[in-house]
């Protein structure tokens, strides 16, 4: 129950990280997402929660679609907001969160000896894929206007996003 306890710790450090996040800029689509993110936390942690009280428990899945698609469709209002400097260092912050996120649940994956509890905490880690996939498909279809902060950006992350997505590859 110890590791159970960790990602309980985990998701509630997540919800202050986002929290966080979306109080420092007021933009509907991106405060939604933020909000998003937090929702999903409190829905890990009803589930961590009723593993150590030993009640039902199960996975639910994200609905990852309907936020890529409401992205899809107001993605114009990120590009050309005047706080893209900040919006972009937002998302980034997301992206490192939810690739923390991500190698945290596999990780204990690894460590659990139910194969119960694994399965969930293995599913938590494919919603943080899945996030983080959604925070770089956001990433990518803003029209960056700041070429020096994406070449920063894309230089020093790309070597790890290909690492990543070999190392998800074989989990």
């Amino acid at each position: 129950m110890d590791i159970v306890k960790k990602a309980i710790s985990h998701e509630e450090k997540t919800v202050f990280f986002f929290n966080k996040l979306n109080n420092s800029i007021y933009n509907r689509y991106l405060n939604k997402l933020f909000n998003f993110f937090i929702e999903e936390s409190k829905k890990h942690n009803i589930t961590l929660q009723n593993i150590v009280n030993q009640k039902e428990y199960h996975l639910i899945y994200s609905d990852i679609y309907g936020i890529r698609k409401e992205f899809t469709d107001h993605m114009d209002n990120l590009s050309s907001n005047k706080n893209n400097k900040l919006i972009l260092f937002l998302i980034n912050e997301a992206i490192n969160k939810k690739k923390e996120s991500q190698k945290f649940y596999l990780k204990k994956a690894n460590e659990l000896q139910d194969e119960n509890i694994k399965k969930i905490f293995l599913g938590f880690a494919d919603d943080e894929y899945n996030h983080f996939f959604l925070l770089e498909f956001i990433l990518k279809s803003i029209n960056i206007t700041d070429n020096q902060y994406q070449n920063n950006y894309q230089n020093k992350k790309i070597k790890s996003r290909k690492k990543e997505k070999i190392k998800q590859i074989y989990y």
